[in-house]
C-alpha cells in the first residue's frame, strides 16, 4: 500500500531529482527500482551504511552525475544539467539525526556537508548553487 502511495507521490512531483530518506535497502531493491525506471528514474545513489538510509534518485535526460561522497548519513552529489548550458549544482541529502540531544550531531551533519561544498567549488571552479534536502 506505502509503496503505491509512494510512487504515485514521485511520479506527481516529476522532479527531475528526488531526495529520500530511511529507505530500506533490502526493500528498495527488491520493491522500487524496476518502478522508478519506468518513471524515468534511471539512476540512483543509495547510502552505503545502516539499516535505513538517505537515496537520492535522478532521471540522466536531465542531470550527470560528476562526483558523489559520502559522509555521516549525507549524500553530496555535484550534477550537470543535461541541457545547453550543462551548468553544474551540488545536490545534499542528508538523513539527520533525530532525537532532543542530537543537535549537535546535526549540525555537525550539516556544517560538513557544506565544508565539502566549498572544497567543490574550489576544487572545479563549480559557483555556488546547492541544494540542501534533510
Amino acid at each position: 500500500y506505502r509503496q503505491k502511495l509512494l510512487l504515485q507521490e514521485i511520479k506527481n512531483a516529476d522532479a527531475d531529482i528526488v531526495a529520500l530518506q530511511e529507505v530500506c535497502a533490502q526493500s528498495f531493491e527488491s520493491d522500487f527500482v524496476e518502478p522508478l525506471r519506468e518513471l524515468g528514474y534511471d539512476n540512483y545513489l543509495l547510502y552505503k551504511k545502516g539499516r535505513f538510509r538517505p537515496l537520492t534518485l535522478w532521471q540522466s535526460k536531465k542531470c550527470s552525475l560528476i562526483s558523489q561522497a559520502q559522509r555521516d548519513r549525507v549524500l553530496i552529489t555535484l550534477f550537470a544539467l543535461e541541457d545547453s548550458t550543462k551548468r553544474q549544482f551540488v545536490f545534499v541529502n542528508a538523513h539527520l539525526t533525530a532525537g532532543t540531544n542530537q543537535g549537535g550531531r546535526r549540525l555537525r551533519q550539516t556544517h560538513d556537508a557544506l565544508n565539502y561544498c566549498e572544497k567543490l567549488w574550489q576544487q572545479k571552479e563549480v559557483q555556488p548553487r546547492v541544494i540542501f534536502c534533510g
